[in-house]
């Protein structure tokens, strides 16, 4: 997920995020610039399910989709406790 920071459109990273709902995280950021190093915070929620998942399915199978689960450069940004980034 790509996020810009809003003083000169630079790259920036999620730092961490916090569960506020279900449905909505709120996000850490700081601009990857070096000449800016500003910090932001952002939300994340669901608007609507565009498509239901299909009748009788379930979580992704390990052995078939291991990057699903268990990716460790990607963070979980719906994880029920707070996510923090080394760095």
């Amino acid at each position: 997920m790509l996020v810009r920071c809003p003083a000169y459109l630079s790259k920036a990273r999620i730092a961490a995020s916090e569960q506020i709902t279900n449905n909505t995280r709120q996000l850490y950021c700081q601009c990857l610039n070096l000449n800016c190093s500003s910090t932001f915070n952002a939300s994340l929620s669901f608007g609507e399910i565009i498509r239901s998942p299909k009748q009788g399915s379930s979580k992704p199978d390990h052995t078939k989709q291991p990057d699903l689960l268990s990716n460790p450069n990607q963070m979980d940004l719906l994880a029920d406790e707070p996510m923090y980034c080394a760095g």
